[in-house]
């Protein structure tokens, strides 16, 4: 446990200093719906529950990092009505099922390679690959 808050610390941490902004306390995120492997994943029909909205690359090693403490957070609390939605903002699908076949999620995983819902269109917040 100790060492998946250190991990945790590190990677939001990471997160401030590199620019990428979350929403204030008590504000409203964007409506997004966006595709998951199943059925589309719309931010309005989890209205009411507590949602944890994380955005990921498969080139981003802090990511990689994040997905046990999801894997965690989830098995934890969503039964207590947490849901944890993924979004990855890889330009290629396949190139995000590659980091998910290495680094498995039993959270929901949605795809927004045009990046219309995140911060992420900020590259300082995202970097590409190089």
């Amino acid at each position: 446990m100790t060492r998946t808050l250190a991990i945790a610390l590190g990677f939001w941490a990471l997160m401030a200093s590199s620019g990428a902004e979350a929403q204030a306390v008590g504000s409203s995120a964007p409506a997004f719906e966006l595709p998951t492997a199943d059925k589309p994943v719309r931010l309005a029909d989890l209205k009411g529950q507590v949602v944890y909205v994380d955005f990921w690359a498969s080139w981003c090693v802090p990511c990689k990092l994040s997905f046990p403490f999801m894997n965690d957070m989830h098995a934890k609390y969503g039964p207590l009505g947490l849901t944890i939605v993924a979004i990855s903002v890889d330009r290629k699908r396949e190139d995000a099922d590659r980091f998910l076949r290495a680094t498995p999620a039993r959270f929901v995983i949605a795809y927004d390679a045009e990046m219309k819902v995140g911060t992420c269109t900020s590259r300082r917040a995202c970097p590409p690959p190089t």
